[in-house]
């Protein structure tokens, strides 16, 4: 069983009674969990991350057992691929028979596990413990007993149940171990979370000495009594605090704790409950690691500290309104301020409904000019009601930025809000301009892709507004404060890398489940929905002027997309069927013998000669067609329906029916396999997309083009029509048949390689693009996010501010200073800039390019522009002969710009500047290029 409760009386219940608990505190501005799940808990898997797989060069046969993964390119000894194991982890190995026979064998250490297939068929599997040796080999320990190591194997993780001990809560208030610590610079400079832990127990003691009272509303009186039990429970040996060196700094912390105690703080509140709720889950679940056992969290920074130096507590009296939790906080002066914030909000998803219900909460832009604009272009969806709690299944297709503000307006009357279904992108500059954006207190980002998030964040920078981002992925999160000339911007932090991969080897060389969920992906994009968009513009207009306008390669392949289509055009639901078998031909047997072609299976290469098909490249077979085959079955049905959406076909009444498909597939004779040239570059690994491209438009010949317009003619000509629906690929309906295509083409793809194929599910994740969250991941982020959203508003120093990052999966949490804006300095030191200045430029109407150009040698020491550019467009290179005509023009008449002064009052810049001081010694001509701000020119 499990439960919560608050702590009563001493503070300890009885360990027998209690196993399996979660004991909350939330006390204001501080809070804690105890977690304990009893004796004999297990975990299936501690950290919720995929398991990884990576393919094998060798297994030494020694008493360490080292296995090495293979190398990307054999001639290259630092090409091996990362494994990315940990300690601990558990692997198994597959297609690998002395393995398999040293398994067996009593010499292994390997334990064996017992789970359910994808066909959900009980496998035996033998599951070793692993020790990692460094970033591509690990050990298994004594492999002395296993024959030598034949290449071709492969290595996956698995998760295997581990056991986790627990203290009840009377050992564990003893001894309360590693204590989960969220804010590692607080505890090395200020105080350690043991305080809070004596705090409370210092509350316990004083609910005892005073009939379950707690202490007062900041009662200084009541606060003192406290410190004193905290004092003396200190100086008990027994106690897990014997020895906390107690000071006038870390007693104030014990006061606040007693001023506070008595009062929620909304956002604190849903810190815990989602934080709790997560623990509550695992309980349950099993899944994830446990918070073993303490965590401990202050947000003192929010507290008017002017008013508590000053003993000015009226500030923090009730008042007999809904804001009396928040006044007990943070004072009556920051409260005020809250009610008239102007808030700019976008994204009203998972993070977004999380952040109203907090802003509404605080009573935040309750009174005349408050205001909260949020704005979000989606309309809710199914799949959007397990995590985004203010939508209902009544409001499924209405927009999600208004039905959250009516829902956030249903919990507090006086929420302001003014809601727009706008994207903010370069497209709506013109309604959220400079204007909008200095008029707004603070940006909150509830978006979910980088490059809006970097869009806002630039426009945040330029009109030097603060901004709170944040995002979620599953059960991590992060959040971003960014402070307007004190720290570093959301831009200022790197991409994450592309985490696509090499055409190449999703088109021929596939290695992994994910490389085929891709490939089927882009199959039905070209065969169902981009490839149909694309034909049809074709024939929008005159379809050989059209052709004629591009003669790339990428405009052939859709030349022979559409004559194929026109040839095997289906009149009813039975040819789609037929359509489909014919497609399962080509993709799982004739493309393949064709690569075996190419590339045969005893292919040598290099000096000295190796089987070109060796890890990382998997030898493929074909697949033939098998009536009794579910994966076979269940393609040609997804095609045939797809098909008949395609040719606007109604499907037959028994179109479910996979005994029909298979009868009409089967009798279909498809044609055979005939063997053709493949241009050599189409395999080659060693070229980039943009390489092969070229290769492939050179190859392209006029006779080529002809050849498919003759075979396309000969339909037009006899009056026939290609009227195609394009289908826009959706993941939320399963009854559409688009992900059914890609799971059973990308199973195929995988058998075809021998890949273990995957679920439906893992591949609507994967092919869907589908960023999970958790309603609890969300609670937790979206609660750090107005804890700093009141330090902004305090106008707290930036040495209070945190940025979080947390995976409740360990569960971690970590809160960190901002990093500090970089400062820049260029002419010897004479110019110094940070990213959140802007040179400004007031020259009138009429200033030229070569009025800018001296203005800024005359007044920055001499610096030398080089380059401008507006908007992404090029208006002026120095290298270039021709731009020099440009100096003499004025600034809005040039190229990239062609703006009207009295229309618009200024541009903004981006310049290239070089610096003269920072050329090479040998040589007084020679510059370096300076990164510099935005430069603002304006008319007015």
């Amino acid at each position: 069983f499990f439960f919560f409760f608050f702590q009563e009386e001493d503070g300890i219940r009885d360990a027998q009674e209690s196993r399996g608990l979660g004991d909350v505190y939330k006390r204001q501005v501080f809070c804690s969990a105890f977690v304990d799940f009893g004796s004999g808990f297990e975990t299936s898997d501690k950290n919720g991350e995929p398991l990884k797989e990576v393919m094998l060069q060798h297994i030494t046969s020694c008493p360490d057992g080292i296995v090495s993964t293979v190398q990307q390119d054999p001639g290259r000894a630092d090409t091996h691929v990362r494994h990315d194991f940990e300690d601990g982890d558990y692997v198994v190995f597959r297609d690998c028979p002395v393995m398999a026979e040293f398994e067996r064998s009593d010499q292994s250490n390997a334990i064996q596990i017992t789970q359910r297939g994808f066909q959900n068929e009980e496998e035996v599997l033998y599951a070793h413990r692993i020790k990692v040796v460094n970033a591509h080999q690990f050990s298994l320990g004594d492999t002395s007993a296993m024959v030598a190591y034949t290449p071709g194997a492969t290595c996956q993780q698995i998760k295997v149940r581990e056991p986790i001990e627990f203290k009840s809560l009377e050992d564990a208030i003893k001894d309360p171990g590693e204590v989960c610590d969220v804010d590692m610079f607080k505890t090395a400079t200020t105080y350690p979370p043991l305080l809070i832990h004596l705090g409370i127990q210092a509350l316990s003691a004083y609910q005892v000495n005073s009939g379950g009272d707690l202490p007062r509303l900041w009662n200084q009186e009541d606060a003192n009594r406290l410190v004193q039990i905290a004092h003396q429970l200190s100086e008990q040996e027994d106690s897990a605090v014997h020895g906390l060196e107690l000071n006038l700094e870390r007693d104030l912390v014990l006061r606040l704790l007693s001023f506070t105690c008595r009062a929620c703080l909304p956002p604190l509140a849903a810190f815990l409950g989602g934080f709790l709720a997560q623990e509550a889950l695992k309980g349950v679940m099993h899944k994830y690691t446990p918070l073993t056992q303490f965590m401990y969290m202050g947000a003192e920074e929010v507290i008017d500290m002017e008013a508590v130096e000053s003993q000015n507590y009226d500030q923090f009296q009730p008042r007999g309104d809904r804001m009396d939790n928040v006044v007990a906080c943070v004072g009556q002066q920051l409260s005020a301020k809250l009610q008239k914030l102007r808030v700019f909000m976008v994204g009203a998803g998972a993070i977004g409904c999380e952040l109203l219900k907090n802003l509404a909460m605080l009573s935040v832009s309750t009174l005349d000019g408050g205001m909260v604009t949020l704005t979000d272009p989606d309309t809710i969806e199914a799949s959007n009601l397990n995590r985004q709690f203010l939508f209902k299944m009544p409001d499924i297709g209405q927009l999600k930025s208004q039905t959250a503000a009516n829902a956030a307006t249903a919990m507090n009357p006086g929420f302001k809000t003014t809601v727009y279904a706008d994207k903010v992108c370069p497209d709506t500059e013109n309604k959220y301009d400079d204007a909008f954006m200095s008029d707004c207190d603070i940006v909150l980002n509830a978006l979910d892709n980088v490059k809006a998030r970097t869009y806002i964040d630039a426009r945040a920078v330029t009109n030097r507004c603060p901004l709170i981002d944040s995002g979620t992925t599953g059960a991590k999160g992060h959040v971003q404060v960014v402070v307007p000339m004190h720290t570093e911007s959301y831009g200022s932090m790197q991409d994450p890398p592309d985490n696509s991969f090499p055409e190449c080897t999703i088109h021929s060389f596939p290695s992994e489940i994910a490389h085929t969920i891709q490939w089927a992906r882009q199959m039905f994009l070209s065969q169902y929905s981009e490839g149909p968009t694309t034909i049809a513009k074709l024939f929008d207009g005159d379809f050989v002027t059209n052709v004629q306008a591009d003669q790339s390669s990428g405009q052939l392949q859709v030349l022979k997309q559409i004559a194929e289509l026109l040839e095997r055009k289906p009149d009813n639901f039975d040819d789609c069927i037929r359509l489909g078998r014919i497609t399962y031909e080509k993709c799982f047997v004739h493309v393949i013998l064709q690569l075996l072609v190419d590339k045969p299976s005893d292919l040598m290469v290099g000096d000295p000669p190796t089987r070109f098909w060796s890890l990382p490249r998997r030898l493929p077979s074909a697949l033939p067609f098998d009536a009794s085959d579910s994966d076979c079955l269940q393609f040609v049905q997804a095609s045939a329906h797809l098909n008949a959406k395609l040719f606007g076909i109604s499907p037959a009444e028994n179109s479910l029916d996979l005994k029909r498909v298979a009868e009409v597939a089967s009798t279909l004779q498809v044609p055979a396999f005939v063997a053709s040239g493949t241009m050599e570059f189409e395999h080659d690994q060693s070229l980039n997309e943009e390489e092969r491209q070229k290769l492939r438009d050179a190859a392209v010949s006029t006779s080529d083009f002809e050849a498919q317009m003759s075979r396309i003619a000969t339909h037009l000509q006899a009056g026939e029509k290609l009227d195609l629906f394009s289908d826009e690929l959706e993941k939320d309906d399963d009854s559409n048949f688009h992900i059914a295509f890609i799971a059973a083409a990308s199973n195929l793809r995988a058998r075809n390689y021998g890949i273990p194929p995957r679920d439906f599910f893992y591949t609507k994740m994967v092919a869907g693009k589908i960023i999970p969250a958790i309603a609890t991941t969300t609670s937790v982020v979206s609660a750090l996010v107005c804890v700093e959203l009141l330090k902004i508003v305090g106008q707290m120093k930036v040495d209070k501010f945190k940025n979080a990052f947390l995976n409740l999966a360990l569960p971690f949490i970590s809160l960190a200073e901002p990093y500090r804006a970089e400062e820049t300095a260029i002419c010897n030191g004479a110019v110094t800039f940070t990213m959140w200045d802007t040179w400004e430029v007031s020259m009138g109407p009429g200033i030229t390019l070569a009025q800018l150009v001296e203005h800024f040698k005359e007044n920055y020491h001499g610096l030398q522009v080089s380059a401008v550019f507006h908007k992404g467009g090029t208006v002026y290179l120095s290298t270039l002969p021709m731009h020099a005509s440009r100096l003499k023009k004025k600034i809005c008449d040039l190229p990239s710009i062609k703006v009207k002064p009295d229309k618009v009052s200024y541009v903004d810049l981006h310049i290239s500047f070089k610096d003269p001081t920072l050329g090479a010694l040998d040589s007084a001509d020679s510059t370096v290029t300076a990164v510099t701000p935005t430069v603002r020119v304006r008319f007015s």
